[in-house]
């Protein structure tokens, strides 16, 4: 019914509506239930992360279908669970939104969810509802697991290791930069796409020495990495593979495409430290999505550096997102 609101059908036919929509769960007991019970495979630890989105902050309904918004919500919860080199397998969803939310929303949310989840071979298993003032929030706890020995952290990266990505840079700011300022030629918006067999196959072979996902952007997520590592980082500015969409929109703004890819955020492609010798390996891998060598890690107390065409190299000013 195109006019049902969460007011006409309540609290438990809103859970009803989203179990019929998910399915039944690859879990002992799912949906329905005070808590889920997870089956995870012997030996293997457990890998657990939450994000929030927010409406207004994280997205918008005037640029982007219900759909969209499930879809995004659940790939950059995997998207944590690629970078520590482990496999994604349960999702718990909650839902805060006014009564006088049209149910076809929340369908389509629920529907652009599971739609991700399938393609990574995730469940939703449970989750909460409940009834906000405020704007619509979706909050995703994601539960992955992964060999001990295999699981790759932020403070792994060794001074002389390379600093590669995956992919290309700054696309999705450029979408939400085009569509803020009303740009008739606004790039099409991309659900982000979760890098989960690179990061994988990387921590399998024990290649990555530290990974982290490009959520804050590039800028301000390697000073995680070199904050977590103890060490410095110096990035190549000609070598940033940037997007084809950020040039076209940083040239109709006025702005540079350099500061899309490096601050622009919400990329979800994965950041890489790895050994200069095993990065034609890590090429291999990472196959038809890309892998760049951005730069190199520096000894501590070298700070985070840029280098620019001509060679000099300058405090890495530009920041990443910032959500306060």
């Amino acid at each position: 019914m195109p006019d049902e609101r969460l007011s006409d059908i309540g609290e438990f036919g809103l859970i009803r509506e989203i179990a019929r929509i998910a399915g039944r769960a690859s879990a002992i007991a799912g949906i329905g239930d005070d808590a889920a019970v997870l089956d995870m495979p012997a030996g293997q630890v457990t890998l657990a992360t939450v994000d929030m989105l927010v409406e207004g902050v994280h997205f918008r309904r005037s640029y982007m279908s219900p759909e969209e918004i499930g879809a995004t919500a659940l790939a950059v919860n995997i998207s944590d669970i690629a970078a520590m080199g482990g496999i994604p397998r349960y999702a718990l969803v909650s839902l805060a939104a006014s009564p006088h939310t049209n149910v076809d929303l929340i369908r389509g949310i629920i529907t652009g969810l599971v739609s991700v989840g399938k393609r990574f071979g995730v469940s939703l298993a449970g989750g909460n509802v409940t009834s906000t003032k405020g704007p619509l929030t979706i909050d995703v706890v994601m539960i992955g697991s992964a060999k001990r020995d295999e699981v790759v952290l932020r403070s792994g990266a060794r001074p002389g290791d390379v600093i590669a990505v995956t992919g290309r840079l700054g696309a999705r700011a450029a979408f939400r930069m085009s569509r803020e300022a009303e740009l008739e030629s606004a790039p099409t918006f991309r659900v982000p796409v979760p890098r989960v067999e690179i990061g994988r196959r990387l921590a399998a072979r024990h290649l990555a020495h530290a990974m982290i996902d490009l959520s804050d952007g590039l800028a301000g997520d390697i000073k995680h990495v070199c904050q977590a590592s103890g060490v410095g980082a110096v990035l190549y500015e000609t070598a940033l593979p940037i997007a084809d969409e950020a040039r076209t929109t940083a040239s109709a703004l006025g702005t540079s495409a350099v500061d899309l890819a490096l601050s622009g955020g919400e990329d979800y492609e994965l950041l890489i430290c790895l050994g200069p010798p095993d990065l034609e390996t890590a090429r291999s891998i990472a196959g038809d999505v890309g892998l760049t060598a951005v730069g190199r890690v520096l000894d501590a107390g070298s700070g985070v550096l840029l280098e620019h065409s001509g060679g000099t190299q300058r405090p890495l000013s530009t920041e990443g997102w910032k959500h306060f």
